[in-house]
């Protein structure tokens, strides 16, 4: 499983993805995604989700048509 240091990771990189030399493919992308870290900041109180028992997973597959 290839793991991710935040779910936020994903959207950086969908967002960084026009602009950058990488160019997705199915055959890059396919894969099994688990969170890693997964943290908070809000009012000066520090959350650790994945401590606490967050978890998540992404299988990204191609598309049957």
């Amino acid at each position: 499983m290839q793991k991710l240091t935040s779910f936020l990771a994903v959207a950086v990189v969908a967002a960084v993805a026009c602009s950058d030399a990488f160019k997705p493919t199915t055959e890059n992308v396919t894969g099994d995604y688990q969170l890693e870290s997964f943290t908070t900041d809000s009012a000066g109180v520090h959350k650790d989700w994945v401590a606490a028992g967050a978890s998540m997973e992404v299988l990204l597959t191609p598309l049957a048509m």
